[in-house]
C-alpha cells in the first residue's frame, strides 16, 4: 500500500529542536485520494512511467497503436492498484470553437476510457472531463505544440 511521510517540527525551545516523522497510508476515501494524496501518487505514476498520456491527431478521437499501447500499459497499473479511481481528463488544441473542442475533448476521454473497460477495467473505477481548449500543455500556436495539447491526461 502507497504511504505519505509527514514531517513535524517539534521544540521546546530553538535549542532542542526535534523533526518528528510519521508514515501515514493513502486511504482511499470514497473512492479516492484525499487532493494532495492523489496528486502525489498521480506524479510518482507518470515519473515512474507507469501512467501516461495519450495523444490524437488533429480533428480525432480515433486511438492510434501508440496509444493502444500506453492504454495497455495504464490498465496493468490500474490492475495492480485496485484502491485508485482514475480521472480521464480530455484535452484539444485552440483550433476550433469552445463548444466544438469541449465535445472532441470529451470523445478523446470516452474513447480512452472505453478501451480502458475493453481491457477489463471496470467503469466504476474511471471518470471523464472535458477540458476542451482551456487547458493547454503548451501554448504556442505551432503544429509541435498542438500536437501536445490533443490528448488524454490520466489522473489518480
Amino acid at each position: 500500500m502507497p504511504v505519505a511521510v509527514l514531517a513535524r517540527l517539534v521544540f521546546a525551545d530553538w535549542s532542542s529542536a526535534l523533526i518528528v516523522a510519521v508514515t501515514l497510508p493513502l486511504i482511499p476515501i470514497f473512492g479516492g485520494l484525499v487532493g494532495w494524496q492523489a496528486q502525489a501518487a498521480t506524479e510518482r505514476a507518470y515519473r515512474e512511467g507507469l501512467l501516461g498520456e495519450v495523444y490524437y491527431e488533429f480533428d480525432s478521437s480515433t486511438l492510434s497503436d501508440t496509444a493502444r499501447d500506453r492504454l495497455s500499459r495504464n490498465a496493468q497499473f490500474l490492475k495492480d492498484h485496485p484502491e485508485y479511481v482514475i480521472t480521464i481528463e480530455g484535452h484539444a488544441d485552440e483550433r476550433g470553437t469552445n463548444e466544438y473542442n469541449l465535445a472532441l475533448a470529451e470523445r478523446r476521454a470516452d474513447s480512452a476510457l472505453d478501451y480502458l473497460v475493453s481491457l477489463n477495467i471496470p467503469s466504476s473505477r474511471l471518470r471523464t472531463i472535458s477540458y476542451g481548449e482551456e487547458r493547454p500543455q503548451c501554448t504556442q500556436s505551432t503544429e509541435s505544440c498542438w500536437q501536445q495539447n490533443r490528448r488524454a491526461y490520466f489522473k489518480i
